[in-house]
């Protein structure tokens, strides 16, 4: 299972799904799924974990979501 940081991720891993997490303005140290065979990608961006509920708090474009790449998925899964 691919997934942003949300209810999904963590009802994959609750059932044991390899799962990759996508995560961006929160923090997957504290907020992130518990179990075996998680990934966790997250982009270097200055301003995260931020906990913003939406992009729309001064954030004109979520770099910390946009700056995970296509191939790092696809490498990480």
């Amino acid at each position: 299972v691919v997934a942003a940081c949300s209810g999904t991720v963590h009802l994959a891993a609750l059932v044991g799904a390899p799962t990759v997490g996508l995560y961006g303005p929160t923090d997957d140290g504290e907020t992130g799924p518990i179990g075996r065979g998680i990934s966790i990608l997250r982009a270097p961006c200055d301003c995260a974990p931020c906990f913003a509920p939406d992009f729309r708090d001064g954030c004109a474009q979520p770099r910390c979501m946009y700056s995970i790449t296509h191939e790092a998925v696809f490498e990480e899964v």
